[in-house]
């Protein structure tokens, strides 16, 4: 919130999606509210930390992009946010985040990426230029 997004919490736990963001940015003169589910972890996986991104009861499966728009991981000893869409990570059941590596895994270009939102601290929308690619190997631009 503080950086100028507008926050709302759904009713209950009736949706897919924890918080729904609207920046104030608009594409096409219509509003841009983003769909977030925010997950977190704080004791690694071998050299990388582990964030589960599955959804449902008995049967796990992966978020689709018709359930959010985005994840909002936050690895908690290195104070790490990651703004990753969900066409980067659809079906997926969990990803591997390593804030404290030199190395940049596929999912670096996320960390931080709060311009994704859309107009934050007086940027604009700027997923166009990172071309993501998604779980199955189609590229958005």
């Amino acid at each position: 919130m503080h950086r100028g997004l507008q926050v709302a919490k759904p009713y209950g736990d009736s949706a897919r999606y924890d918080f729904l963001v609207d920046s104030g940015a608009s594409l096409r003169h219509r509003q841009i509210i983003s769909r977030i589910q925010v997950k977190s972890v704080s004791v690694p996986n071998g050299c990388s930390y582990r964030v589960t991104l599955s959804r449902g009861g008995g049967r796990k499966t992966g978020y689709r992009r018709c359930d959010l728009d985005y994840i909002a991981a936050y690895v908690i000893p290195h104070h790490a946010w990651y703004i990753i869409p969900i066409a980067a990570v659809a079906g997926l059941k969990s990803v591997r985040l390593c804030p404290h590596r030199r190395s940049r895994g596929r999912l670096e270009i996320y960390r931080s990426a709060w311009s994704l939102l859309g107009r934050v601290q007086g940027q604009h929308l700027t997923i166009s230029s990172l071309g993501i690619k998604a779980a199955g190997g189609e590229v958005f631009r």
